[in-house]
């Protein structure tokens, strides 16, 4: 897998974990100035899954990361890709997710399982504006950006 350059890992011990079948790790990279997001990678990986465990970990992604279940789905020679992204904003301490066709995305998953689903990665991406200054998403660079870390796992 590509890490990207930028990002760095907490040495907070609750931003990464080992276990023999999961792993997952919190990758950060502040804004380097006023108007770009501040961004986050979570990246988890499951060993010794079942397509029922697989889906379950997609539909967890769908509740949290896309607009009403909208995903798009790509198979190719090793494993299958689930992509999708959704404009959230807080509002107080809820939030509110909305179609990124008419607001810019600001979080994005992938799942990428294995097609006998006994391996799984899966990979969110969440641009993280400060309230107190206005904020610039370039959404197809982001799109771009999601796009080559999930097309970058390969699995052994």
């Amino acid at each position: 897998m590509w890490f990207p350059e930028g990002y760095y890992l907490s040495k907070d011990s609750a931003q990464f974990e080992s276990k023999e079948q999961y792993e997952m790790l919190n990758l950060y990279q502040e804004a380097n100035e006023d108007s770009a997001p501040d961004r986050h990678i979570q990246i988890e990986y499951f060993d010794g899954m079942d397509k029922e465990q697989s889906e379950s970990t997609l539909n967890r992604l769908l509740e949290d990361f896309s607009y009403k279940g909208s995903f798009e789905e790509t198979i190719n020679d090793d494993f299958y890709i689930s992509y999708g992204e959704v404009h959230a904003e807080l509002n107080g301490k809820d939030t509110k997710l909305t179609n990124s066709q008419t607001n810019k995305a600001n979080r994005f998953f992938a799942l990428i399982e294995t097609k006998d689903s006994k391996q799984v990665v899966t990979i969110t991406y969440m641009l993280l504006c400060q309230e107190s200054s206005s904020c610039d998403i370039k959404s197809e660079e982001e799109q771009n950006f999601m796009k080559q870390v999930y097309e970058s796992i390969t699995f052994k």
